[in-house]
């Protein structure tokens, strides 16, 4: 005790130093940090390279108007190449693969809902959401390093989308999450992402005293050095009697990536829930939900500090892709369409949490006879020209990612793009752009 009393009034003091800077110039000073904090643990040409970009103004220079097809996550530095046989020269040659060759989460296959917050206009509230709450206002803003529109969310307070509140009893969740872990107080909450019973009026949950079926999973970085606290609690025990129950409470050293854009995966497979930050699965209850559903979403906060900001949340349903999906498609239809290969903003770069998919891809086609033409499909934001381009070095990627990650022979691949000359579905939704955004294997 005598301890933690000797180090509050240095928080109280860092809090207070801390809360003059504007939210860009916290992201740039906790980004150095940890690049000079990870250059003592790995010093090698990479990280010198990293480094002279940093030096130089090269990495948080400021990021050009959208320009071009949207399918993404907020940016995030790479941490290697990938080399590939027969590369194209695609710009997406450069994904780091290797943190997530034990990454066992795999989105599901059709798109339930997704939200980029691309409709709403930066500095006002999020368009078709509902967010409550007294402190701190949310809204619609950028932060530096991501070409992405970010909801900050209240710090006491619940959002959730208007148009999703129905969660199927085989489901996977993502979105991406930013927050300052040194402006968060570790006695209070983070993020609590609630899986609650269908509510008529969702406005009226209260996250403290609820007795409605229920996990919230609570993800709380905290402090300088990557800590990580997740917490999961249900209303329901194993036998469905109403009992407030903590079934996962854990600090993970160097679980969050200070200044940096982290990734969040929650997939529910009937009663149980399994969460992962990053390549990391943190959180595997096999009966973390108990009473049949049906369930719906709410985001809820409680706390200090700047807040938790969240972007390109896609709820996937239908069931994951596998080896047999990719090979029945094609059997049946000749083709297998995928949307859950994901690329950096207005570029052709592979994010590493595409791994599984790409994995499993590689699995079915490397099972069936003959040839395949990949084509990459766009949205219509931005220049038709653009977007062509576009589409052509995503497909070029994913072929390189095929050959030099998989082992595929470059021989039976093809590339080709159609920019967005070719929607299944309406542009003039976000969900509909989601929807558009694929890549195709084709069976010749």
């Amino acid at each position: 005790m005598k301890g933690k009393l000797l180090v509050l009034p240095v928080l109280v003091i860092t809090h207070v130093v801390f809360g003059q800077e504007s939210v860009g110039e916290r992201v740039v000073n906790r980004t150095k940090e940890t690049t000079i904090r990870k250059t003592e643990d790995k010093i090698d040409e990479q990280v010198d390279n990293t480094l002279d970009k940093i030096f130089d103004g090269s990495i948080f220079k400021k990021k050009k108007k959208k320009n071009g097809d949207g399918n993404a996550s907020g940016t995030k530095k790479s941490s290697g190449k990938q080399t590939s046989g027969g590369s194209t020269g695609s710009d997406g040659d450069d994904t780091d693969f290797s943190t997530y060759r034990d990454f066992d989460f795999v989105p599901g296959e059709q798109t339930l809902f997704f939200e980029d917050f691309s409709n709403s206009s930066l500095g006002s509230g999020p368009t078709q959401w509902t967010v409550t709450g007294n402190k701190g206002e949310p809204a619609i803003t950028a932060i530096p390093g991501s070409e992405s529109r970010w909801l900050r969310t209240p710090k006491e307070g619940l959002s959730f989308p208007n148009a999703f509140n129905d969660f199927p009893d085989n489901f996977t969740m993502e979105f991406d999450m930013y927050a300052d872990p040194e402006e968060m107080s570790e006695m209070m909450s983070g993020l609590k992402v609630v899986i609650v019973q269908k509510l008529a009026d969702r406005s009226e949950y209260d996250q403290w005293f609820n007795g409605y079926p229920q996990i919230f999973l609570d993800i709380h970085p905290s402090g300088g050095g990557g800590s990580l606290n997740l917490v999961a609690k249900t209303e329901y025990n194993g036998n469905l009697t109403q009992e407030e129950m903590t079934l996962h409470d854990s600090t993970y050293r160097d679980g969050w990536l200070n200044g940096e854009v982290n990734r969040v995966s929650i997939a529910r497979n009937g009663q149980s829930i399994a969460l992962y930050v990053n390549e990391t699965k943190y959180i595997d209850l096999p009966n973390g939900l108990p009473k049949p559903g049906p369930y719906g979403l709410v985001f809820a906060n409680n706390m200090w500090g700047d807040g938790t900001y969240i972007t390109n949340i896609r709820v996937g349903g239908g069931g994951a892709v596998t080896a047999k999906t990719v090979n029945n498609d094609i059997t049946t239809e000749k083709k297998f369409i995928s949307r859950t290969i994901y690329f950096d903003v207005n570029s052709a770069r592979i994010k590493p949490e595409s791994w599984t998919t790409l994995n499993e891809i590689a699995n079915g086609i490397g099972e069936m006879p003959g040839n395949f033409h990949i084509v990459g499909h766009t949205d219509s934001d931005g220049a038709d020209e653009a977007n062509l381009a576009l589409s052509i070095r995503r497909a070029a990627s994913v072929k390189n990612a095929l050959v030099g990650e998989f082992g595929l022979d470059g021989a039976r691949l093809t590339t080709d793009g159609k920019g967005e000359a070719e929607p299944v579905e309406s542009n003039e939704t976000i969900a509909g752009k989601a929807q558009n955004r694929r890549v195709e294997f084709i069976q010749q």
